[in-house]
């Protein structure tokens, strides 16, 4: 009895296995057949990237939320020979200079008309918070540290196509200057930082 037991869950085992290879090798058989993701975009096509946040505001009875997005946009390759060109470039320079736009250049600019609009001295501003990053970095405070870091470090991957003006401002900071007395045109509170961040000091 125990034997014929024994015998008939051998043969169970057996089909349960056997069934659960044969639906593997379905699935497997149905991942093969995928097609896989093109290299190139013979027809064209934009990749993009859109970074935003959103600001809840206290307003008794009612609900009010401020929000802004900055939208990179990038051109999909359409021929494989846009990577022979750029691997064949002997230099990092030389692919930026082939660059047709500079776009932290493109992004200084829209956020000097965005704080001249809303009354704030644009470029003087936009000087204190690139001094200021660069004397408290801001790579250590998680993603939105790091984005911000990289937006206010304008000699990050190089200068070519920004204002000499921004790198001096991020030498200041790097020294260690006072950027509220280099740019005084541009008064605590204006800042882009200081909508978002505050420095403590520790001793």
């Amino acid at each position: 009895m125990l034997r014929k037991y024994i015998y008939h869950l051998f043969l169970l085992f057996s089909y349960v296995r056997s069934s659960q290879s044969n639906q593997t090798l379905k699935l497997n058989g149905k991942k093969e057949g995928l097609p896989g993701l093109p290299l190139v975009y013979p027809i064209g096509g934009t990749l993009k990237l859109l970074a935003g946040c959103t600001i809840p505001i206290a307003m008794p009875g009612r609900i009010l939320i401020h929000s802004q997005n900055i939208q990179f946009q990038f051109a999909l390759p359409q021929n494989a020979t846009f990577f022979s060109n750029y691997f064949t470039s002997r230099s990092l320079r030389r692919r930026r200079q082939s660059d047709i736009i500079p776009e932290r250049s493109i992004f200084y600019q829209f956020l000097e008309e965005e704080l001249l609009r809303r009354g704030n001295p644009g470029k003087d501003c936009i000087k204190r918070s690139i001094c200021e990053s660069a004397e408290t970095p801001l790579r250590d405070d998680g993603l939105v540290g790091e984005i911000f870091h990289v937006l206010l470090t304008p000699d990050y991957g190089g200068l070519l196509g920004v204002d000499e003006e921004y790198g001096k401002a991020a030498e200041i900071g790097r020294r260690g200057d006072d950027c509220l007395k280099t740019y005084p045109s541009c008064p605590e509170g204006f800042g882009i930082l200081d909508r978002i961040s505050k420095i403590f000091d520790h001793d």
